[in-house]
């Protein structure tokens, strides 16, 4: 038999994707589902994230319940916190990505409903009103943990839409026909398909022409060549000099662009990522403070541990025991 000779050409090297990176720095949990069907004229809202985080996430306020709303039947009008409305229809889906209050209605309603009055189980339908329903919904939400200091998370607006149209419509499909025909391993396909929606949410709100500073400053040629060496490696002695060097501007050019760009310096920057890193590894409890303040490029873990206190505003120990 004759040698087969078998070469493999490895890819490219690609630079540190740094909106993938604040994605996998949040961990998705939880997510629940139900259905609504109601009769106009109807509406419900939401409470303040606080009570959120106590009802579903045991009050941590290291995380964020994100609301979502698939429209399967009907034309319903859906507003955030700050009063701004869109009308959305079949095969749209909302996911209200600030965690702040906001309303869904249908008509005028007079009273609406209080989704903590309504605390349905997961699987359930929730019916309102008699008669054939004007609007039928799929309701649900996930909890996003480990969400303090992620640039990304302030640079989302409130609300998200996906359009019928868009890349989220074979998400839409998988997620009525589980509900309406539910398998095994049900629960974790649909953790994995409220994942995808807001990956896929995020992306289309980082291409938009109005998008979020911390957007545009992650494709400045100079400011986001800094914070992709940043996240590559947040322990590193990085000074202003350095990343300036390495980003191909001067110190003064580098800070104005990040200024210009994000209303921060950048070793405001470099600090919070670096405590974003620090809540995250002070879950592994294998870990002293003196080697959480290390890997986030501290010498002294009185330095570290005043940074947190700081940021965080309670001491590294107390976040931990937390």
């Amino acid at each position: 038999m004759s040698a087969v000779t078998i070469s493999i050409s490895e890819p490219p090297e690609q630079e540190l994707d740094v909106l993938g990176d604040t994605l996998a720095a949040m961990r998705f949990r939880g997510t629940s589902l139900y259905r609504s069907e109601m009769v106009a004229p109807w509406g419900v809202k939401t409470p303040c994230q606080s009570e959120m985080r106590g009802h579903f996430s045991g009050g941590d306020p290291n995380s964020r319940v994100v609301m979502f709303h698939v429209v399967v039947e009907g034309e319903v009008v859906m507003g955030d916190d700050d009063g701004e409305e869109v009308v959305v229809r079949t095969g749209d889906i909302v996911i209200f990505a600030g965690g702040h209050r906001h309303e869904v209605r249908q008509g005028n309603p007079t009273a609406p409903i209080p989704v903590e009055g309504m605390a349905p189980t997961p699987g359930a339908t929730v019916t309102f009103g008699e008669g054939p329903p004007t609007a039928v919904m799929m309701c649900g939400l996930f909890i996003l943990r480990d969400t303090e200091l992620n640039p990304l998370l302030d640079a989302l607006p409130d609300m998200l839409v996906l359009k019928h149209d868009s890349r989220s419509a074979a998400l839409y499909e998988m997620l009525v026909t589980e509900f309406a025909t539910p398998g095994a391993g049900r629960n974790a396909l649909l953790d994995r398909a409220a994942e995808m929606l807001f990956i896929l949410a995020v992306r289309d709100v980082a291409n938009v022409a109005d998008r979020a500073p911390w957007f545009r400053a992650i494709e400045d040629p100079h400011v986001g060549r800094a914070i992709r060496l940043i996240h590559a490696d947040p322990a590193a002695d990085w000074s202003v000099e350095k990343l300036a060097s390495a980003a191909g501007v001067s110190r003064s050019g580098l800070a104005a662009r990040f200024r210009a760009t994000l209303g921060l310096s950048p070793g405001k920057y470099l600090t919070r990522w670096r405590m974003n890193l620090a809540t995250r590894l002070l879950n592994d409890r294998s870990l002293g403070l003196a080697e959480v303040a290390q890997q986030v490029g501290y010498t002294s873990e009185f330095a570290f541990s005043r940074t947190f206190k700081r940021h965080l505003g309670m001491a590294p120990s107390l976040w931990r025991k937390r």
